[in-house]
């Protein structure tokens, strides 16, 4: 068998954080800490450029620290104005790139039962560890690290929120959002390759002498509906509807991989207890979102060069049909006096949906085939509490 990539990846974090809250009077609080990432990073992996010969696109025994610092103040011009200001720094020993990032909130409880919300500021986030290490090769058979100057990708953000407690067991939340992304890595020849997509499909591209040119925006309305659990009853349902675009540097804007375009998540959960020590449970989840965005297979080309050929013209234009899940839970809890036994039984997309996974091309049938997530699947299980 014809073999194409090869990948070794490890990566070992050390973490600490020191926070220390200092409140003044009733009216003003000061909070501030520093946090600390150590990582420890093994890459190796490699792909073929020919068929007689692989191109190392990662080689690296190294390590870095990633260090954050914050301070926070909170100013209560009344019991029901809060404001919330400070600032955010991190820093990168990798390539000494960092990151200042200034934030405020203000909120307005506006009587028991409502509250308004608005916040904005400025978010900051490093590249993929394996981003910064892809080599580019030299025309001599030599390797540069041609990406690991990428300065942090940023984000300016902006949220309205509107808090309404129905009850002492009901609260519904309504958001508004927008962010404008920049310093996103891209090419610096015209290409649709951006750093947005990152994550979106499995693997790590070995995309090298990347710049930080590309932009995006995401906004979007979200909606909560939660019932806090009393009476052995509670539920949750969430709904998003949004739209997630970027620019490369060809200049075009498009969708996003991400940009799916809705989201409603719902839970519920009731409980009967027939005593102290006897209780049947009942869990109902749903999830349904709009279909992952995907760059289309040309066919024809396909075909001829007898590999999948992807249409990148085309690229996240469309989307696969929607995703939609329904789970099921149903246990029984038997307390004693030593231990808690439990039972139960999942019924995991219990209405056999068949969701998309990817689309591949077969060269043997000269199509393209769907490939799709597990369908329905029964899960028992059984755990003992001492």
């Amino acid at each position: 068998m014809w073999r194409n990539y090869g990948s070794d990846f490890r990566q070992i974090k050390v973490s600490g954080n020191y926070m220390l809250t200092r409140k003044f009077n009733a009216k003003n609080t000061l909070k501030s800490g520093v946090l600390f990432d150590q990582m420890f990073i093994y890459l190796r992996d490699s792909s073929n450029y020919n068929v007689n010969q692989f191109r190392r696109i990662r080689d690296v025994k190294d390590q870095t620290w990633l260090w954050r610092a914050f301070s926070m103040w909170q100013h209560k011009f009344t019991d029901l104005l809060t404001l919330n200001i400070g600032i955010h720094g991190q820093f990168l020993t990798l390539n000494n790139s960092y990151a200042i990032e200034p934030r405020a909130g203000f909120r307005w409880q506006v009587d028991e039962k409502q509250a308004i919300s608005i916040g904005g500021g400025m978010h900051s986030q490093i590249q993929t560890i394996f981003t910064y290490f892809n080599q580019t090769m030299l025309p001599d058979g030599s390797y540069a690290l041609t990406n690991k100057d990428l300065k942090f990708s940023k984000a300016a953000h902006g949220v309205l929120a509107y808090d309404l407690n129905f009850s002492k067991n009901m609260r519904l939340k309504a958001e508004v959002y927008y962010q404008y992304l920049y310093d996103i890595p891209g090419l610096d020849q015209p290409s649709i390759y951006s750093g947005i997509n990152e994550g979106a499909d499995f693997g790590a591209p070995g995309i090298d002498s990347l710049v930080n040119n590309g932009t995006g925006e995401n906004y979007g309305f979200e909606l909560t509906l939660e019932k806090f659990y009393s009476k052995g009853f509670y539920f949750l349902v969430t709904t998003s509807i949004y739209e997630a675009r970027f620019t490369p540097s060809d200049g075009i804007n498009r969708p996003s991989a991400f940009s799916g375009n809705y989201v409603v998540n719902a839970l519920a959960g009731k409980e009967f207890k027939f005593n102290p020590k006897h209780t049947l449970s009942l869990d109902f989840r749903l999830n349904a979102a709009g279909g992952k965005r995907y760059i289309p297979i040309d066919l024809d080309a396909s075909n001829i060069y007898q590999q999948a050929v992807y249409d990148f013209s085309r690229a996240y234009e469309k989307r696969h049909p929607g995703y939609f899940r329904m789970d099921f839970k149903i246990g029984y809890i038997l307390n004693a006096k030593k231990i808690t036994q439990q039972w139960a039984l999942e019924f995991l997309n219990f209405t056999n949906h068949k969701n998309v996974f990817t689309q591949d091309y077969d060269k043997t049938n000269y199509r393209i085939v769907t490939n799709y997530q597990t369908g329905f699947l029964l899960i028992p299980s059984y755990r003992i509490t001492f």
